[in-house]
């Protein structure tokens, strides 16, 4: 019995770290929020955070392609942006 429940919790934590490497870095979330301004025109905000780049990969491609395909007013970067203090 405790062979299995070893065996599964192992299989379970190796899903959790495949998830976390090879999904979860790739999933790019887009959310659309409509608020109510006193602007004249509307503006469109793109928020863009968490991305922990490394450089020019197939992620930061895919995130390029859908800035362009959204065509926001102004684009604002906060959050953990780099991986490391050196991929400036």
């Amino acid at each position: 019995m405790w062979q299995f429940f070893l065996i599964s919790l192992a299989g379970v934590a190796l899903l959790i770290v495949a998830y976390a490497f090879f999904v979860e870095p790739y999933r790019i979330e887009v959310t659309r929020i409509t608020a109510e301004a006193p602007l004249a025109t509307p503006l469109k905000i793109a928020h863009v955070s968490d991305l922990h780049t490394s450089g020019l990969g197939r992620r930061e491609q895919q995130l390029l392609r859908l800035l362009e395909a959204e065509q926001p007013d102004v684009i604002l970067i906060t959050g953990d942006t780099l991986n490391r203090s050196n991929d400036y």
